[in-house]
This record gives C-alpha cells, sequence and structure tokens, in this order.
C-alpha cells in the first residue's frame, strides 16, 4: 500500500520578507496595497507560475516571475474597498513551478468601513517634474451620526503638507477635503507615505489614506541588473538616459574597482534620448556585486547617477 507523502512548502515561504499582513481599518474606496519582497537566496531561478486568492477580495501582482539567484522580486498585495465592506479575510496564493512546485498562502485582512468614503481613493502625485511640487484634494465623505469630525492629520514627514477642512454636514454625516502638497524639495524617486486622519470616532479613531507619485529628474536612468552570470561571462545591455530637451553626454564613469569589467561606447551628439551601449564581462571572484555610474552632461552642474548590480557564480 503506498505511503502519502506531504509536499513541504517551508523552502518558498522562507524566501517572503512578511508572512501576512493586516490593513487595519480603512475607509470605502480607500486604496489598500503593501508590498512584499521574495529574495531568491537559493542557487537556483526561480519561476512564479500563477498568483491568486481565496476570494475576489483579495488579490496579488509581482513585478517579475523569474528570479534569478540573489535577485529580489515585489509582490503587492491588494484588497478590494469598492465592492466590499466589514470584516474581511482571505488569501494571496503564489505557486512557483520552478526550481520545483510550491504553494505559499500569504493571509491578509481588513475591516472596510461602510460610512466613510474616499473619493478618489488615494493622494497620486502621478509624476512630478523636480523642484515643482504638488498638490492633491481628497473628499471624505461620512454617513453616520451628526457629531462625527476629523480632529488632525498625522504623517508625511517634511515634504508633505497636509490640512483637512470640513466642507459640508448634515444631521447625520459630513464632509471634509483632505488637501495635499508636496515640496518642491522632494529628491527624485518613488513616493510612497501614509496619512492618517484622526477622527472623533472612539471605537476607530484612524482612517489611513495612501499617497504615492514620483518625482521625476531633469533626466532619468534606470538602474542595471544584470542577473547572474558565470564568472568571466561578458554580457551586452544598454542604458537609456531620458531628457526634458535634448542634452549631451560628455563622460560617463565607474566608481567602484570593477571599472575595467566595463564597457561603453558613448553618443556624440545631443538627444532627448540617449542609448548608451555597453558591455559587462563577469570578474574572476564570485559573489553579488554593486557599481555606481557618474555621468557628465553638457551644462549641467550635477552628474546624473545609475547603479548596476548582478551576481557572479564561481570564481
Amino acid at each position: 500500500m503506498p505511503v502519502a507523502t506531504t509536499r513541504d512548502d517551508s523552502w518558498a515561504e522562507a524566501l517572503f520578507s512578511e508572512k501576512e499582513h493586516d490593513f487595519g481599518v480603512v475607509a470605502r474606496g480607500a486604496l489598500t496595497q503593501h508590498p512584499v519582497k521574495i529574495q531568491n537566496t537559493t542557487n537556483q531561478t526561480l519561476h512564479i507560475s500563477s498568483i491568486g486568492a481565496s476570494c475576489t477580495c483579495a488579490s496579488g501582482e509581482v513585478d517579475t516571475q523569474t528570479i534569478a539567484p540573489g535577485e529580489t522580486a515585489t509582490l503587492t498585495l491588494e484588497m478590494n474597498t469598492r465592492q466590499f465592506y466589514g470584516k474581511k479575510d482571505s488569501n494571496v496564493i503564489v505557486r512557483f513551478d520552478a526550481p520545483r512546485f510550491a504553494e505559499v498562502r500569504i493571509p491578509v485582512r481588513m475591516y472596510c468601513r461602510k460610512d466613510v468614503v474616499l473619493t478618489p481613493g488615494e493622494v497620486n502625485f502621478g509624476a512630478v517634474d523636480k523642484g515643482a511640487g504638488a498638490e492633491r484634494t481628497v473628499r471624505i465623505a461620512y454617513a453616520g451620526y451628526a457629531g462625527w469630525q476629523i480632529r488632525g492629520v498625522q504623517g508625511g514627514g517634511k515634504l508633505l503638507n497636509a490640512k483637512v477642512e470640513e466642507v459640508g454636514r448634515t444631521s447625520s454625516g459630513a464632509d471634509y477635503e483632505l488637501r495635499v502638497k508636496l515640496s518642491p524639495d522632494a529628491p527624485p524617486g518613488p513616493i510612497r507615505e501614509r496619512l492618517v486622519l484622526v477622527t472623533s470616532d472612539a471605537n476607530n479613531p484612524k482612517v489611513p489614506v495612501l499617497v504615492e507619485g514620483e518625482v521625476e529628474d531633469d533626466i532619468t536612468v534606470r538602474d542595471v541588473d544584470l542577473g547572474t552570470l558565470a564568472s568571466g561571462q561578458e554580457k551586452r545591455f544598454n542604458v537609456v538616459l531620458r531628457g526634458k530637451k535634448p542634452f549631451k553626454i560628455t563622460a560617463m564613469a565607474c566608481e567602484g574597482t570593477a571599472g575595467d569589467n566595463f564597457g561603453m561606447k558613448l553618443p556624440d551628439a545631443e538627444r532627448v534620448v540617449h542609448v548608451v551601449p555597453m558591455t559587462f564581462t563577469a570578474p574572476d571572484k564570485g559573489g553579488a556585486y554593486s557599481e555606481t555610474f557618474t555621468v557628465d552632461v553638457e551644462g549641467r552642474d550635477e552628474p546624473v547617477i545609475f547603479h548596476a548590480k548582478g551576481r557572479v557564480l564561481g570564481g
């Protein structure tokens, strides 16, 4: 008689930075997203075959399905506050089919208030030019008892200025506007913050509001992930620099000790978009590596900076 065996998925569960997430008490219509890192600490390439959920109130999305050794993917957990309210529990299910099958379940939960509605569901600045600053408004509608109030806003740090103002009141509710300003001093890069509305509700006094966006420099370039290479292996790749207007590259340099492992061919004309062909020859020494590059631009006081990272096997 065959003996039943139990599949061990603990190797895959150990790759996740969090094993569960509680979104807490949230408003109706609010955007509820939370990132979880999946770090490949094995010596084999991982492949995510599918992402599902045990309830339509939850979902998950990953930024890459193939994760080389040493690389990291981001799984974004989300719960639907537009169609569901009250207490909701679910599981986001991540399935791997390489290097072998595994299934990881991440419990997620929330309590979505029916009496507080955000429109839109987050403060989204979108793409903002460096130094320009920005302002967005979220409308907050409450339906419950006459004395309910928003007493203040917490969070945001030095780069966000948030103020809330009552704009209407009825015998059973109130309307507010949340105005959020992004400082012109905000540095280039992604914005992901959380504000908290502090209310007079003794049972659930706090309502979170997600803030997202991206501050863009006059010239943008993405970091390079070269993946995993064998010692001595050569890889060709392109670095793309995009400007608000035509610009000329005068020099590019690697600040680390691996500068001789990189080759490049710089363009000699002004363009809005530059595609710089580069090559990398993996060094003899194995392990993870990271290098910083500076790009000098004619007429620009500060260089443009990007990073290249990867992993070398052997050595």
